[in-house]
């Protein structure tokens, strides 16, 4: 998932709350250059009827 200043990018943002993912499980994960800001705990909030498991943060420093 794209992060733009350290939330889900618009695109992200629109597609859960315009899709009715209730029931089902989300694995998140992000890519960072070293924060991810809300980023997990929004994808919380907007899919709230969702099991959201726990993130994956992929920081940028690491993949070098």
């Amino acid at each position: 998932m794209f992060i733009w200043w350290y939330r889900p990018v618009p695109a992200i943002r629109t597609f859960l709350t315009r899709n009715d993912l209730s029931g089902k499980t989300i694995k998140p994960y992000a890519t960072n250059a070293g924060w991810l800001g809300r980023t997990f705990k929004e994808i919380e909030k907007l899919c709230p009827n969702s099991n959201v498991e726990q993130g994956m943060n992929i920081v940028e420093i690491l993949i070098k």
